[in-house]
């Protein structure tokens, strides 16, 4: 990272830039430039990511961000030219009141440099007791040079001191700066420190719910100044301009009392706090990517003396002859100008609640969904630029949809591309066209067939319709084939296999007492089921069920339901199967909070960690790229009894969240072998956005791990033993999956 005052990072786009050089031939060799409205979207998109969650003035409300995404997408979608694609952009960027805002022809280039008309000299005497040294940017001094400088200059009584740039090299004087300032102080003085924002997710919904991190400040250290053996005091001037970064050493002198300073510029005003950059197509934008502290607050740079910028340099030039008039009038140390960075979280606007908004506040919409999904989702390194084409196709959508339903289809399209099956999208339309009617009726997809797997929740007229093991081939007249070509584009899914369980479970969702016709097939048997949706208790996760929550399958193999089996009861299940040589959890369900209970008395490993829990970490600091934070769930001590006997665990699609942190939490504890089918590969805890229109996306806010580091999501619990239930055992009513896991315990094969 250099903060310093280098010009390399912040100056106007060079011939070596790559997207400069194609801009310069097609406009003169070709045509003009032909900016493209999609791909500069895209560019928009990134912009407005990077400056929503770290961009110091959008600290306590962001609403401002998106009220300018909307008023300026237009504007930069219409840009035919580069002026027309400059002036889009500045009205993006206005809302911010931010002095740092550089774009495209604003920023410096080579005739903002300082010229000098004479041979270069580090010092130069005005007077016997009055020096000036030329400190310019971009010219490099060595470190004898400048230690000879400094012998020189403690003769003065009074020092300009020019630090405006002469060169966009990388040479910075940042520390020259420092080790001057050492003879000039009595006593120690603090460089000011950066601040920035950082989040690592969206605050949940409920408000009661406290789960990870999600956003605030970090300060960085920074540095005293203290006094060298030499040090006096002396009038000082600095004299700097528009072009980078003003010195944060250099600040803490003016703040003190200690230095005038003098500014040079047009129109734009120097800057002092930490810069990022971006484009948009062929146009450089530079923006404050953090601010300056002290122990006082915020400081807000301001120069004593504003001059017309001049090109001048040396003891001749105008800058100079007018700091001369400025020693012994040092100004009253100003204070700073707020107090330290204080996050606030808030979302909510009016535009939230028009069920249907306009072309720009769509447009907001898939950028605002596409942001959250790329900076905090643990699934969006495994999307490639796939995440970012379908930011691309949904901007696309907007422009064509012309109903409320419309609009929520869209994004429910983009969301099936994040590959989460904790994605969720919720909005009136959406809920209407999904219904809340079903039937209790539990179905798979086993040997490429719908298959009714369970009637737990079928009403008494269900039950007597259906049977376990029917195959369900058309609903309402449209095959199962289509009814899922239909569905399948609108489900996220981590796995393959709980894409396809999710889009069956919407499969029958309609209107309540809407009229069903099920085609379905018992044996050779066609049969043609009519009857009537009703609301039902949601069964997405359950697959299966069992008479009793704790039993014995032979004298020696114990079985438990995880998903009916309550913490209360935990210790008296590990009671009741105390003595059996092994034991059977079966996680196809949902389990109810048990394995932070379960996991302690089966760690035969003695081990404290489980699995391991991140979240990204997003700030605007650029010394930090790509860095998460988390820690181990923790297996805690407990002085009962560590159960003894070999453990199994049943897993299949329907193993998700909960059940697969169950399974994480028990596998590292003790050495268990997993029978069934992979697990969902979702799990962490769930996120919210609320979108214009007032549409609501979940998602996964947490990466989860195995113990060793193993990616789990998207990947799953891999079985050790893979049995997959068949059509013909589900008809005659047998659990072939537990039948693998109490072969496995009696023969361990």
């Amino acid at each position: 990272m250099n903060m310093g005052y280098s010009l390399e990072n912040y100056r106007v786009i060079k011939l070596i830039d790559s997207r400069f050089i194609l801009f310069i031939f097609s406009f003169f060799f070709c045509c003009p430039p032909a900016i493209s409205a999609k791909s500069d979207l895209l560019d928009v998109a990134r912009l407005w990511r990077d400056i929503n969650y770290g961009h110091p003035n959008l600290a306590e409300d962001r609403r401002i961000w998106d009220v300018s995404l909307i008023d300026a997408i237009p504007k930069i979608a219409a840009a035919d030219n580069l002026t027309s694609l400059e002036s889009g952009i500045r009205s993006l960027m206005k809302p911010l009141s931010d002095p740092g805002v550089r774009v495209g022809s604003d920023l410096p280039d080579e005739s903002d440099l300082v010229q000098r008309r004479e041979k270069f000299k580090l010092i130069e005497w005005i007077n016997p007791t009055t020096a000036l040294i030329n400190l310019h940017i971009g010219h490099p001094l060595s470190e004898s040079e400048f230690e000879e400088a400094l012998l020189n200059l403690r003769k003065s009584n009074n020092l300009i001191v020019d630090i405006r740039p002469s060169s966009y090299n990388e040479f910075s004087v940042d520390n020259l700066l420092i080790k001057l300032i050492e003879d000039l102080i009595s006593k120690e003085i603090d460089i000011p420190a950066e601040q920035y924002r950082f989040s690592s997710g969206e605050r949940p919904m409920v408000d009661n719910v406290q789960s990870g991190l999600y956003g605030g400040a970090i300060t960085l250290d920074t540095r005293r100044i203290f006094p060298s053996a030499f040090a006096r005091k002396k009038n000082v001037v600095f004299i700097v301009n528009d072009v980078g970064i003003i010195p944060k050493a250099l600040i803490a002198m003016q703040k003190r009392g200690k230095a005038v300073v003098i500014a040079e510029f047009d129109k734009n005003f120097p800057r002092a706090d930490p810069v990022a950059t971006s484009y948009i197509g062929p146009v450089r934008v530079e923006y404050s990517s953090g601010r300056l502290v002290d122990r006082e607050g915020v400081i807000s740079f301001k120069p004593d003396i504003i001059l017309k910028k001049n090109r001048d340099a040396g003891k001749s030039s105008v800058s100079v002859k007018i700091a001369l008039r400025y020693f012994g009038k040092i100004p009253s140390p100003y204070k700073s100008r707020g107090g330290q960075l204080f996050p606030i979280g808030t979302e909510r606007s009016k535009y939230l609640a028009a069920p249907y908004p306009s072309i720009e506040i769509r447009q907001l919409a898939a950028i605002k969904l596409w942001a959250d999904i790329d900076q905090y989702s643990p699934t969006r390194e495994s999307l490639g630029i796939s995440w970012d084409e379908a930011l691309i196709q949904c901007l696309n959508e907007m422009e064509m949809v012309n109903s409320e339903l419309d609009y929520g289809i869209a994004l429910q399209k983009m969301t099936a591309k994040i590959g989460d099956s904790h994605v969720r999208v919720w909005s009136k339309a959406l809920n209407k066209y999904w219904g809340q009617g079903d039937l209790g009726v539990q179905l798979r997809f086993i040997e490429n067939s719908a298959i009714v797997t369970g009637l737990d929740n079928a009403s008494s007229e269900e039950k007597s319709l259906f049977q376990i093991g029917d195959e369900i081939l058309e609903v309402n007249g449209i095959k199962v084939e289509s009814q899922l070509k239909r569905i399948l584009p609108l489900v996220s899914g981590s796995t393959n296999e709980r894409r396809i369980f999710d889009a069956l479970g919407k499969m029958l969702k309609g209107s309540v007492n809407d009229n069903l016709k099920i085609t379905i097939k018992r044996g050779v048997e066609k049969r043609q089921i009519d009857l009537s949706r009703r609301e039902v208790k949601d069964t997405s996760n359950s697959v299966k069920s069992s008479p009793s929550t704790v039993r014995f399958l032979s004298e020696t193999v114990a079985y438990v339901d995880l998903a009916k089996l309550e913490k209360r009861d935990v210790d008296s299940m590990f009671s009741n199967i105390e003595k059996s040589d092994g034991v059977i959890f079966d996680l196809r369900g949902y389990p109810l909070g048990t394995a932070w209970e379960i996991a302690p008395r089966l760690n035969v490993r003695d081990t404290y960690g489980g699995p391991n829990i991140l979240q990204n970490f997003i700030t605007a600091y650029s010394g930090v790229e790509k860095l998460k934070i988390g820690y181990t769930q923790s297996i805690k001590r407990t002085d009962k009894s560590i159960y003894q006997g070999k453990v199994v665990v049943l897993i299949d699609e329907g193993t998700i969240s909960q059940a697969e942190q169950s399974a994480l939490m028990f596998e590292a504890a003790n050495p268990v072998t997993f029978v069934g089918s992979r697990s969902a590969g979702t799990n962490g805890d769930i996120r919210h956005i609320v979108l214009p229109g007032s549409v609501t996306v979940s998602f996964s806010g947490f990466e989860v791990r195995h113990a060793d580091g193993r990616q789990l999501q998207r990947v799953g619990v891999q079985p050790s033993i893979i049995i997959k239930p068949t059509i013909n055992g589900i008809r005659s009513g047998r659990d072939e999956v537990l039948e693998g896991g109490v072969r496995f315990l009696q023969t361990r094969q």
